[in-house]
């Protein structure tokens, strides 16, 4: 596998990869986002392309995800460019079981390493406790549990990579 940042050439792909994992999740009734909230006009209100990072394993995309430097949503207190953050995760069903998670988590640790950061940090809503042990199993440290207002409470991780 191999994991490479998003250029604007790969506005497409991106979208595609977020529209099949929607379809795969609806197909199990289950929601992570909604249609509008994955297309690239969305998206890029909140993100650059190069905040983007699409993992490829024997030349075929099988998943993506973004790293920013500043996330005020959920880490209230966190000044801009302290910490790297990790966001739209997301892997095919077709790569299930192929190591493309551990890879994403591995390839966020390096992008921080690489940018000299003392640590990286995630989010996830509290109560996917599956989710929540394998952050853990990854060497993540819960943070704190915080309700944002938004009618869910928020799991903090952060990794530590000094």
């Amino acid at each position: 596998m191999i994991v490479k940042q998003a250029q604007d050439k790969d506005i497409s792909c991106i979208e595609t990869l977020y529209k099949l994992k929607v379809q795969e999740l609806a197909e199990k009734g289950l929601k992570q986002w909604e249609d509008e909230e994955i297309t690239w006009d969305t998206m890029s209100q909140d993100y650059d392309i190069s905040d983007f990072y699409i993992v490829y394993k024997d030349d075929e995309a099988i998943g993506c995800f973004s790293v920013v430097d500043y996330d005020p949503t959920y880490w209230l207190n966190d000044k801009p460019k302290e910490a790297l953050y990790i966001h739209k995760v997301m892997v095919l069903n077709k790569a299930r079981g192929s190591g493309a998670s551990d890879f994403i988590l591995d390839a966020f640790k390096d992008i921080g390493r690489k940018r000299g950061m003392s640590c990286v940090k995630l989010d996830v809503r509290e109560h996917k406790e599956k989710l929540r042990s394998y952050y853990e199993r990854n060497g993540f440290k819960l943070v704190e549990i915080v309700d944002l207002g938004k009618g869910y409470l928020t799991a903090l991780y952060k990794f530590d990579l000094v």
